[in-house]
């Protein structure tokens, strides 16, 4: 019937289809018939279904493909979805593959790049929950899709570092939200709708614009963005909001940190004024960042030239050059020049870099969602400073090392290795090389399987009380004895535990809201976790499992601790694949095949606590 039909009233049906569908079945009708087959090929059919797929790409694969396919949507759809299916069978071969032979997997991902952002994030289900949403869900797939796309960030974000000096500093801070795995697009296009409302409220004030330069009053002008901004909420973070880790990025100062820094009221200034027409630029002051906006439409800094305080804008937004100079009457008059010209962008992304570095050493940010991002600061900060620091002893670029070597799985070689070796002294280079090498040779040597002994009475994937501290967690990890360094078995007392240093001791994700909550305990302090039975009213009964020395426990619902375990700690999709609830309420976690490598009798052991 199909067959009869002209060609454009079936060019109509098939364009109706839904999106989610639309691509299988125009795949099934080009098997159809001849007729169908013309219709559904047509590339204004398959275009809406390549947009829709996929929002990014690399820039330079685009240009290729559209100089070998044109406009030709239907084989640009295949090329991609064959990069799609290229990109799931790396993160599955990484979830099975054991740490020393991920290295080829990671370099492989890192080459596909932004052409399989899209495929890597819809996998790594970042907002699913604990509940699994298919038959090829997993945490652990999760976890790997995840680290593929911070993967792809980031070397983005480090090939880019070697030019900052010629980048915006808009651009070169949202570089900086790379680090934790997100599309710097984003800001971008935050910043833009910022400064279409900002232009909207100043029109509607009566307010110039730059682009009429006969009536354009500068100090007007600046002085109406500055009150937009905190009527958007752009204020300044006064106490110990001061101090949030997360001021210092712009995907959440954008967002849910508005109350911010100098730097990041200054960043989101510059970059709404700019797109508005304003020629101004960052002056890298003692204290406090200021702007300082330019009389010549040329951008050169001029006598004429006058600075805008953002941070404290309600007080005083307009700064005389006298006034600025003023401020600077400790320092001698030949070196006050220098701290009022207009700064480059590599000068103010070292000092945005500097100022995360302290945040992360003040202890004034205490929520858990803070404290889960601090390796993903270090790293964007060690990277800022390994390109724009003097630094003869390669210190940030070897601490580079540090932070990824095991927060950061996928990152050695194709990152350090091959992106910011290149760009360091031979020498510094040739000690990270060194360094990279040892780790590798020391990550295989350390590959081992633990079998049980008698001595083993928990396991990992089991969850555990601790008797002492009163918290849940799960185990993911255990030796027969305490290998800890001596200076932490001093400092922790472990000898004068019963059983000593000598007990096996675990390594446990915990429930806590504290500023440590992988925790390295004494098979003497912990008990299963379990539901104590009913027990007389009068007190005289007692929990076999807790003992007389503990009160009985308040267990909580199953899928309640797994979800506060699921969203506390991002490793965990690393050791395990999933939960599952056992028919008296209590469960397990189940091992990922990493874990099972490593501990092989621990899945079989931990099935006691599914009836």
């Amino acid at each position: 019937m199909l067959d009869t039909l002209p060609p454009e009233l079936l060019q109509l049906v098939f364009s109706r289809i839904e999106l989610d569908h639309a691509a299988r079945a125009l795949a099934a009708l080009q098997a159809t018939c001849r007729a169908t087959r013309h219709v559904a090929i047509l590339p204004l059919l398959w275009e809406p279904l390549y947009s829709a797929r996929w929002s990014r790409s690399s820039v330079n694969n685009d240009v290729d493909r559209h100089q070998q396919f044109g406009d030709d949507y239907l084989q640009k759809y295949k090329t991609r979805f064959c990069l799609d299916c290229t990109a799931e069978d790396l993160v599955d071969a990484l979830i099975v593959t054991s740490p020393p032979l991920r290295t080829s997997g990671a370099i492989r991902m890192a080459a596909l790049g932004c052409d399989v952002w899209d495929v890597l994030l819809n996998n790594a289900h970042r907002n699913a929950g604990v509940r699994l949403i298919g038959p090829q869900d997993s945490w652990s797939r999760r976890y790997w899709s995840w680290h593929a796309v911070g993967l792809i960030a980031r070397q983005e974000a480090v090939s880019r570092a070697c030019a900052f000096e010629t980048m915006r500093l808009e651009d070169a801070v949202a570089d900086l939200s790379a680090f934790f795995g997100l599309d710097i697009s984003d800001n971008s296009r935050l910043l833009d709708t910022l400064a279409l409302q900002c232009q909207e409220v100043l029109v509607s004030s009566r307010v110039v614009l730059p682009s009429n330069s006969q009536h354009f009053n500068a100090d007007e002008f600046c002085v109406a963005v500055c009150a937009w901004m905190r009527d958007a909420g752009f204020r300044p973070a006064r106490g110990n909001h001061y101090f949030r880790l997360m001021n210092h990025f712009a995907h959440t100062f954008l967002t849910s940190h508005r109350e911010t820094l100098p730097m990041s009221l200054v960043v989101v200034f510059l970059s709404v004024t700019r797109r508005l027409g304003l020629s101004a630029a960052p002056v890298n002051f003692p204290g406090q960042v200021l702007v300082r906006v330019h009389r010549q439409q040329n951008g050169q800094d001029c006598d004429d030239d006058f600075f805008v305080d953002v941070y404290d804008s309600e007080i005083s937004p307009i700064l005389s050059y006298g006034s600025v100079e003023a401020r600077l009457q400790n320092i001698p008059q030949e070196h006050r020049a220098q701290y009022m010209r207009s700064a480059g962008t590599m000068e103010m992304i070292a000092r945005a870099a500097r100022n995360i570095m302290h945040s992360l050493r003040t202890p004034s940010h205490s929520d858990l969602k803070e404290r889960s991002n601090h390796l993903s600061a270090w790293y964007a900060a060690l990277n800022v400073l390994s390109h724009t620091t003097e630094d003869p002893d390669g210190n940030y670029p070897l601490r580079m090392v540090d932070v990824t070597h095991d927060a950061f799985p996928l990152d050695i070689q194709p990152i350090i290795l091959q992106t910011l070796v290149p760009g360091l002294y031979p020498d510094i280079a040739r000690r990270v090389e060194l360094d990279c090498a040892r780790r590798k040779r020391d990550s295989i040597d350390s590959q081992s399987v633990s079998l049980r002994t008698s001595e083993i009475k928990f396991a990992v994937g089991q969850i555990i009380f601790h008797k002492r501290y009163n918290y849940f967690g799960v185990i993911f990890s255990w030796h027969g004895h305490c290998s800890a360094s001596e200076s932490w078995i001093n400092l922790m007392s472990v000898d004068a535990l019963p059983g000593g240093r000598t007990q096996p001791f675990y390594h446990v994700f915990a429930l806590l809201e504290d500023s440590s909550s992988e925790r390295y305990v004494a098979s003497c302090n912990i008990i299963p976790a379990h539901k104590c039975p009913d027990l007389p009213a009068d007190g005289g009964g007692v929990c076999s499992v807790c003992g007389p020395d503990i009160a009985p426990l308040s267990m909580p619902p199953f899928w309640e601790l797994v979800e506060g375990l699921y969203s506390s700690h991002t490793q965990l999709g690393r050791y395990f694949t999933h939960a599952e609830e056992g028919a008296s309420g209590y469960g397990r976690f189940l091992l990922s095949p990493e874990s099972k490598a490593s501990f092989p009798e621990d899945d079989t052991f931990t099935t006691q606590f599914m009836v």
